[in-house]
């Protein structure tokens, strides 16, 4: 079997997944034109690096899923806020560091999961940052290599269902895979 079709298999068949569609560099442009122009509902420029990266790999796939799917990587933060030099000055706190975190005297907690470092540097300038992060459920043994994962903003995810003709009013998210063939 070829390593896409296995790639689409595997995850067609993970749990909560409701779709899996193949991007072509068509819609896979529409979207990185849309991640590249979205601003926060704060005002922040919002950078969807792993987006980037996904665009640099040789296949795409967008994943419609409910709440039953997405494991939050380990160790991994999935956005964090970036000052001007590049200097982390917030991150979301993947579950498995809490405890890491809660030791920290050095950070103010504004969320359940997301903390802000009382020694960095602030200039106006902050941007969100969506870092790539690794997706291991796709493996050299499947033949593919290098794959990431990448959330997309809310008005992405509309693009990507319309695109596939998924309703946009059922209460799912997308997330987009990329992948090398080995």
């Amino acid at each position: 079997m070829d390593p896409v079709e296995k790639a689409v298999d595997i995850l067609r068949n993970t749990k909560g997944v409701v779709g899996v569609f193949i991007m072509d560099d068509d819609v896979s442009n529409k979207v990185l034109a849309e991640e590249r122009s979205v601003i926060s509902i704060t005002g922040m420029d919002v950078q969807n690096i792993a987006f980037e990266e996904v665009m640099k790999r040789e296949h795409r796939v967008c994943i419609i899923y409910d709440n039953g799917f997405f494991e939050e990587p380990k160790g991994t933060p999935v956005i964090m806020i970036v000052n001007s030099s590049n200097e982390v000055v917030g991150t979301a706190v993947p579950e498995d560091m809490f405890e890491e975190y809660s030791k920290r005297n050095d950070i103010i907690w504004v969320s359940d999961d997301f903390v802000l470092f009382t020694n960095s540097n602030t200039d106006g300038t902050e941007r969100f940052v969506l870092p790539p992060c690794k997706y291991d459920a796709l493996s050299e043994k499947d033949g593919c290599r290098d794959a990431i994962f990448s959330s997309p903003a809310t008005t992405s995810d509309i693009l990507m269902k319309n695109h596939f003709g998924v309703s946009t009013c059922q209460k799912t998210s997308t997330i987009v895979i990329g992948f090398n063939k080995l």
